[in-house]
């Protein structure tokens, strides 16, 4: 299986990122729906400006809103988890592939050799 490797190329912000990534998984997608044939499995890698996510089912008070906002961008995420640093010296890896494809076995094995 082939795996491209997308790095961006200097601090970038998480909105940007993030659509970026919306952007190429909703692309999958409309190709799988029409049937077409798919890109190559894809990771995108990057370095976020500061910035504090927090997930879809966690609640920040306002207290603490204010102290993350001082220190950095603060955003509520689509994903489940708990408050995250993202930040410059911090490799950020997005990994894009059609699950039904293949095995998840060799896309985890060419990424770790990326990010080593």
């Amino acid at each position: 299986m082939s795996l491209l490797h997308l790095s961006l190329p200097s601090l970038s912000t998480y909105t940007a990122t993030n659509a970026l990534q919306n952007y190429l998984v909703r692309h999958l997608l409309s190709l799988k729906a029409s049937s077409r044939a798919l890109p190559p499995s894809l990771i995108l890698t990057m370095e976020l400006l500061p910035t504090f996510t927090f997930g879809r089912r966690q609640q920040i008070s306002p207290q603490d809103l204010a102290s993350l906002s001082s220190m950095a961008s603060v955003i509520k995420s689509q994903r489940g988890g708990l408050t995250t640093y993202h930040g410059p010296g911090q490799l950020v890896g997005y990994p894009i592939l059609d699950l039904k494809r293949s095995s998840i076995v060799p896309p985890l094995t060419t990424m770790k050799r990326f990010l080593g």
